[in-house]
């Protein structure tokens, strides 16, 4: 056989052996994330969070509570209505939004690969793209995957938004603009962080469709107006109040620590979105997609500074960034195809750009007999400490407020709300101190001896309280003191 011959034989078998590597390597990556999916573990504090807020939605108390209540509910209605019909059939709203969330991320990866074939033509761009996505998330961010949090759901229905104004950018109708602000205000109404394709969709109408931009400016207008006072007859002023009257403590110092786990893996992307920039030719499309990419990269960094909040506020980024990096493969191959095979071409590109992603396996199968060979303890671990807080009578206050939910105990402490609320002065300092001297709770939960999400002084009130219980292992259980307060 001859070289050239041999190196046609190698380019007929490079596409689909990257595209076999970049699947093995994102089933390894998904394998810990989905198989703890049904297990009884909080994977976040949101889970029970989310949760309880589900419970109410469906009649269990009210979802937007008073301002300097204990608890508090900063995200719209949406999600937590889904969820509650899930759960009210499985009788879990935990695994309920935990599935919702897993089919949310996959609808996201779906979706990715249906924009980047449709732009590129090509099914293996498409393919890229879409286990790009899923390499990446899974790589960097597993935590947030298969968990009882709205975020991907709501992804889910923006992506749908941003799907149909790309297959229309070339002369996109008015009727779209309406059908386009409808699936945005949806995902809206489920997370309200997902600015950054409104935002986008703005400033692409302004450069390329003035008129269009007034049509979208007005539907929008008109829709939200609708919205909220829908919302408000509903829900009355709390509604606003929790929403918008939520004031989190913000750090920039928080950027950089977390931008830092995330800035080598994404040089692969970012290298992929530089390519695309100069190989992509010239059209709506591609601005659509720069701008939606640059603005949700530019909205995530600023909002990592608020007090609570993850990596998910960059899911826009990611989003924006697979679906280029599927496309700048495409375009490289067309672009270098008369130098090498386009075939080998395309394949090289594909493992470079996938190189974030691949970094992570290694660690990942390191970790993953570690982790699955604990579940059964941990989960007996946690049942225990469920059992425990659910013999106690009266309220608890639970950091990990999966155990109190899974213990049917009352949503009525929300302890990361109430350190903001502290911190902000929407919660006096001497009605917290009033709830806690009274033994209120009959039993305080946390991760350990101290929490970060109360102030100082919150937790000197607690120690002045509480005693240590001798249930104390995995969790740390406070009891009422049954002597007189110190006091400091």
């Amino acid at each position: 056989m001859t070289g050239r011959a041999i190196i046609q034989s190698v380019a007929r078998y490079s596409r689909p052996a990257a595209a076999i590597l970049l699947f093995l390597a994102v089933v390894v990556l998904l394998a810990t994330p989905v198989i703890t999916v049904p297990v009884l573990i909080p994977k976040n504090y949101n889970e029970g969070w989310n949760a309880f807020q589900a419970l109410r939605a469906m009649g269990d108390g009210s979802l937007y509570p008073d301002r300097s209540a204990l608890v508090t509910n900063n995200y719209p209605p949406l999600s937590f209505y889904v969820v509650g019909a899930l759960g009210s059939l499985n009788g879990d709203n935990i695994i309920a939004g935990r599935l919702i969330a897993l089919f949310s991320f996959v609808t996201v990866a779906v979706v990715i690969y249906a924009i980047t074939r449709n732009i590129s033509g090509s099914r293996y761009a498409g393919l890229i793209g879409s286990l790009v996505f899923a390499g990446y998330l899974a790589g960097l961010h597993p935590g947030y995957i298969g968990m009882n949090d709205p975020q991907w759901l709501a992804q889910a229905i923006m992506i749908m938004a941003l799907m149909l104004a790309l297959s229309n950018a070339k002369s996109i109708s008015h009727a779209y603009l309406w059908l386009v602000v409808l699936i945005a205000l949806a995902s809206g109404m489920t997370k309200h962080n997902l600015v950054a394709f409104p935002l986008a969709m703005t400033i692409w109408l302004l450069l390329h469709d003035r008129r269009g931009l007034y049509v979208w400016i007005a539907v929008s207008s008109l829709v939200l107006v609708a919205s909220f006072g829908a919302l408000y007859v509903a829900y009355g002023p709390e509604f606003f109040q929790n929403i918008f009257g939520f004031h989190r403590t913000y750090s920039p110092d928080d950027i950089t620590r977390q931008l830092k786990r995330w800035a080598i893996p994404l040089l692969p992307l970012i290298g992929a979105f530089v390519a695309f920039v100069f190989l992509e030719p010239p059209g709506r499309s591609k601005h659509l997609l720069v701008i939606y990419t640059v603005v949700a990269a530019a909205w995530g960094t600023y909002a990592l500074g608020g007090a609570g909040v993850n990596m998910n506020v960059m899911y826009d980024m990611m989003i924006g960034l697979s679906i280029v990096a599927g496309l700048a493969v495409h375009r490289i191959g067309e672009r270098f195809g008369h130098v090498c095979p386009r075939g080998l071409v395309e394949a090289a590109a594909a493992v470079l750009v996938a190189g974030g992603m691949l970094a992570a396996v290694p660690r990942q199968v390191l970790a993953m007999p570690a982790t699955l060979a604990d579940l059964h303890s941990h989960e007996s671990r946690v049942a225990s400490d469920v059992k425990y807080i659910a013999s106690i009578e009266g309220p608890v206050a639970c950091e990990s407020l999966a155990l109190c939910y899974w213990a049917h105990k009352p949503f009525e402490f929300d302890m990361f709300a109430v350190g903001q609320k502290l911190e902000s002065g929407v919660l006096r300092k001497d009605a917290f101190n009033g709830v806690i001297e009274a033994h209120y709770f009959k039993s305080i939960q946390m991760y350990g001896r101290t929490t970060n999400r109360l102030p100082e002084f919150a937790m000197e009130s607690i120690r002045r309280n509480y005693d240590l219980a001798p249930k104390s292992g995995d969790q740390t259980f406070l009891l009422p003191r049954t002597s007189p307060a110190r006091r400091d």
